[in-house]
């Protein structure tokens, strides 16, 4: 009888488990219905121009499927691109590479036939003109597979209720973090403002210097303001552990008189490219001023392409202004110096001059140029160390770099920030040189050296001298142990039978031990010693006490 209801508990048991496995595939089956149906109305907001409104439902797209563990690198891939899309359509090229970046380790690597890298992707992704070419490319919107009702699977979940139990209650933890940062007037530098979305732990650098007219910097992250005085740059790393914000602006004095402020008073610009800067309205004008943004020169190399003619109002007359610059050639190799004249056509407002350098494709330009920012040169290092390096190429932009350890390529790059994890460990103790190498998109390449020496603690080896392991002993023994160190030994610690007993902080390691105390018969004695860095190491022996008369 008892075997017989034990044997009906366990059947009961077994089908409540199947039947939460099989609500556990209903559920996930539901869900990647659900993602599908959210990514499809976070398209359509792109479409229809509401940016924010999409961008914020791509949001809380990735962390449901990485909250729920749904695989679908389509979906995920596709979200990137559309982040990446509405950067480009909000003039922001460094985010929209950024999120084609992370886009492109799904491993998909094309939509609709155009490379991920292509900045032109944006007017492809949302048409779906061309079917995929193979398992990698994702194409527009067009017929879903029926998907069959996994019954095969039900069944199995008789066999492993423990598992689909554990997985039901399992919390699965966030593994992307967004940063949204808004860079203000008044500063230069990288991340620019946009929404970015990284991998748990991924560091983040930002480098921010002041324009020329602007006293003080402030540096927020997550709602904490730092101010920053002089023109000196300010670095700093962003740990994704969780979202973050990074707000970047730039003061100056206050200014009484009605004046035009640009963020910048000289523009640098190579041969055949383009630049911006901004300008606004010192104070209320009090009435609508027009503003004309030309050359003085009219035989001028530069055109302004954007911004020349605008009107500020008494409602937007604080509102920074966009002016984009476009420079043309010439035949000769000088650095050429122009002047943009910003004015009023009321006359109300004085006329303001920004200088403008033109430099040369052939002499102008200096080539790639990288440095190794962490570690220094000759630096002792120990642990996982992150190598950061900056890289930069003002004419032709980087196409890669690459980090070396001792002559043996271990990572390419091919987005700031630039970094590599190095595991010193693996290298072994002593010098290592570590190189990185930048090529710019033309070819060319660069290349920094430093050497660094790798330092680190072993564990601490531990020998029972005496008593010899399987001895017969008898009254009071004394236990000589021999601990090993390559820095240094803290303490031995003596355990009988698994219970703490003595502890010694310096040598000789000599324990007495009154084996009266224990029973006749096996006893274990067991040693730890513990070096300066908390690493530990242990020998244990037997030994049969005999205390019989």
């Amino acid at each position: 009888m008892f075997h017989r209801d034990g044997l009906r508990k366990a059947i009961a048991l077994a089908a409540v488990f199947a039947l939460f496995f099989q609500m556990d595939i209903l559920m996930n089956a539901q869900s990647v219905g659900e993602i599908e149906r959210q990514f499809q109305v976070a398209k359509n907001l792109y479409n229809e121009g509401k940016y924010d409104d999409s961008r914020l439902r791509i949001g809380r797209l990735l962390d449901v499927i990485n909250e729920k563990g749904i695989e679908s690198k389509y979906i995920r891939a596709q979200c990137y691109l559309i982040l990446g899309a509405i950067c480009e359509q909000e003039s922001n090229p460094g985010c929209a590479e950024e999120n084609y970046r992370i886009a492109g380790e799904t491993g998909i690597t094309k939509v609709d036939g155009v490379d991920l890298d292509s900045l032109e992707l944006y007017r492809k992704i949302v048409k779906g003109e061309r079917p995929p070419t193979d398992d990698r490319v994702i194409t527009g919107e067009g017929k879903k597979k029926k998907k069959k009702f996994p019954w095969l699977l039900v069944a199995g979940g008789v066999v492993v209720v423990a598992v689909a139990a554990i997985l039901l209650l399992k919390k699965k933890e966030k593994k992307t973090f967004t940063l949204n940062v808004t860079k203000g007037v008044g500063v230069e530098g990288n991340p620019v403002t946009g929404t970015y979305i990284y991998t748990k732990g991924q560091r983040v650098d930002y480098r921010y210097t002041l324009a020329d007219e602007y006293d003080k910097m402030t540096i927020t992250l997550d709602g904490n303001p730092a101010e920053y005085s002089g023109h000196a740059e300010v670095t700093g790393t962003i740990i994704m552990d969780r979202d973050h914000t990074l707000e970047v602006e730039g003061t100056q004095d206050t200014i009484n008189e009605l004046v035009f402020i640009t963020d910048r008073n000289e523009v640098e610009i190579n041969e055949g490219d383009e630049a911006s800067f901004l300008v606004y309205l010192s104070i209320d004008p009090g009435t609508d001023i027009t503003v004309n943004i030309s050359p003085q020169n009219t035989d001028s190399l530069i055109k302004v392409i954007e911004g020349n003619k605008h009107t500020f109002t008494l409602g937007n007359w604080n509102l920074r202004l966009t002016v984009k610059l476009k420079a043309g050639t010439d035949t000769n190799k000088d650095t050429e110096e122009e002047i943009l004249n910003i004015s009023d056509e009321k006359g109300i407002v004085p006329t303001k001059s920004i200088n403008v350098k033109i430099i040369d494709k052939d002499t102008g330009y200096k080539g790639p140029g990288v440095w190794i920012d962490n570690p220094s040169d000759g630096e002792e290092v120990t642990g996982d160390i992150d190598i950061q390096a900056w890289a930069e190429d003002t004419l032709y932009g980087i196409e890669k770099v690459e980090f070396f350890i001792d002559g043996t390529s271990v990572q390419t790059d091919r987005s700031s920030p630039y970094s590599y994890q190095w595991k010193t460990r693996d290298s072994g103790k002593g010098p290592h040189v570590i190189k990185v190498v930048a090529t710019n998109n033309n070819g060319v390449e660069i290349d920094h050296s430093i050497t660094v020496n790798v330092v680190y603690d072993d564990p601490p080896t531990v020998q029972i001298i005496s008593p010899q392991n399987g001895a017969t002993v008898s009254g009071v023994i004394t236990i000589k142990v021999e601990p090993q160190d390559d820095v240094g030994i803290a303490r031995v610690e003596l355990r009988v039978n698994d219970d703490p007993v003595q502890t010694l902080y310096a040598s000789p390691y000599y324990f007495e031990l009154d084996t009266n105390a224990l029973n006749n018969g096996t006893n274990f004695i067991k040693v730890n010693a513990v070096d300066t860095a908390g690493q530990s190491g242990s020998q244990e022996i037997e030994i049969t006490v005999d205390n019989r008369e």
